[in-house]
């Protein structure tokens, strides 16, 4: 039975690798929970009982992921409802707190929308999902939203998805959020110059696939950038890709404007020359870009240009990859590998530890205004215990998640969840090579 939540135990976490970026932390210590809080880190409270006691040795304490881009609606299911199996997803790859994409469905232009969505999912009993509220009504671009209502109902960002918004509407609407201390997130496409479904070059013309330039992403920025500068809105940008507009967003924060950005895991990793074939694994929005692209991006994160890793999870069925490359739905299902392939970039020496950590806890809480992200005395006890030396291999077919779409399919990785914890609920372990969700019945699987 789904949504059967226990009671919040008492845990001691002993000797794992406590590491903490928000608060500067990183030593062997333990941890202490009670009443869904963390109650000591070092120094266990004299008379503190423990009814479980997790041993940690040899693994990393981390705050619970915070992934700011994931789409977690059902396809069949009635609207402002989130799907179980993306939510089993999230928490087995360590994911305490999504924010929903409006893209998803889910029309978060009413505050009773808001709340439908929050209790839906806090009945669930699983991973925290956060809607992100619509920027427009209906996502249509002609009418704004009710904002503030909307940020009475715990929607802290504001956007319009992929869906286009005129210059003035824009103007309307970063004016409207700067009065309510709102962020605004934008996607950055000029939908004139994005009719493709692959980066514009030279594989895009080996391929005979209709492309994207990069200059579809840097004029978008550009617009968007001018717009906070005469609002004081603060701004962030989703799903960054190329190396422009890295460079646009480096200058606007050389000059104080308030934007944050993201970029996605894949764009990471990956570049068009990944594309050997027409593998629909491979389509995603925005396209991979070039390799020059791609280094352009990890040196933004490393030097914080961009504060954020999200996994732009978007599990599509099947029968997609039957589709042509250009017919078919672009994106990847990729919220439970996230951890491990961040990991990935830290054992290539694309990023540092503290870093790379950071841009999938602490950063991305900071965007939500909340104290998640973090494991002071006090905190939320939302917890991901990974293993960083466990070997396993990427194989969709075994996820929770309903999406078998990843171009990693195969990946030989290193680093795996073993506990998530929410509010102090053990909400997820992996058990030799079995998950298991202890606050849902009959929920053991073989992965």
């Amino acid at each position: 039975m789904v949504g059967e939540v226990v009671i919040a135990q008492r845990y001691l976490i002993s000797g794992g690798r406590f590491i903490d970026p928000a608060n500067g932390v990183d030593r062997v210590t333990d941890l202490a929970i009670a009443d869904g809080k963390v109650v000591a880190v070092g120094r266990v409270p004299r008379g503190f009982k423990t009814a479980t006691e997790i041993d940690a040795t040899g693994q990393w304490v981390l705050p619970g992921l915070v992934d700011l881009r994931a789409r977690v609606r059902p396809s069949h299911a009635e609207e402002n409802l989130v799907s179980v199996s993306e939510l089993l997803a999230a928490v087995a790859g360590g994911v305490t707190t999504l924010v929903a994409a409006p893209e998803d469905g889910v029309l978060m232009d009413s505050s009773a929308a808001a709340h439908r969505l929050q209790q839906h999912s806090e009945n669930l009993g699983l991973c925290r999902v956060i809607p992100q509220g619509a920027l427009t009504r209906q996502l249509k671009g002609d009418q704004l939203s009710e904002m503030a209502a909307l940020q009475r109902a715990g929607c802290q960002l504001m956007g319009n998805g992929r869906a286009p918004v005129g210059s003035q509407m824009m103007r309307n609407a970063l004016d409207y959020a700067a009065n309510f201390d709102l962020t605004v997130v934008v996607h950055c496409e000029v939908p004139g110059l994005a009719q493709g479904c692959i980066h514009e070059g030279a594989t895009s013309l080996r391929l005979g696939l209709p492309g994207i330039p990069a200059a579809a992403e840097e004029a978008a920025v550009g617009r968007d950038l001018a717009l906070a500068r005469l609002t004081g809105a603060q701004l962030h940008f989703a799903g960054i890709s190329t190396a422009d507009a890295v460079q646009l967003l480096a200058n606007a924060k050389k000059g104080g404007l308030p934007v944050t950005a993201d970029v996605a895991i894949h764009h990471l990793l990956l570049c068009d020359e990944d594309i050997t074939g027409f593998d629909v694994n491979y389509h995603t929005r925005p396209p991979l870009r070039g390799a020059s692209d791609r280094t352009a991006l990890c040196k933004a994160v490393r030097n914080s240009v961009i504060e954020v890793i999200c996994s732009d999870h978007a599990p599509k069925s099947a029968a997609t990859e039957l589709l042509p490359f250009a017919e078919s739905e672009p994106g990847i299902a990729g919220i439970e590998s996230l951890l491990s392939l961040v990991l990935e970039l830290v054992r290539n020496r694309r990023l540092p530890l503290e870093r790379a950590l950071s841009a999938v806890t602490a950063s991305p809480a900071k965007l939500l205004q909340g104290s998640r992200g973090q494991l002071a005395e006090g905190a939320a006890a939302d917890i991901c215990i990974v293993d960083p030396g466990r070997a396993w291999q990427l194989q969709p077919a075994s996820w929770q998640s309903r999406g078998c779409n990843s171009p990693f399919t195969g990946r030989n990785l290193r680093g795996r969840v073993t506990h998530t914890l929410i509010a102090g609920d053990l909400v997820y372990r992996l058990s030799g090579d079995r998950t298991q969700f202890p606050t849902i019945n009959d929920s053991t699987v073989r992965t």
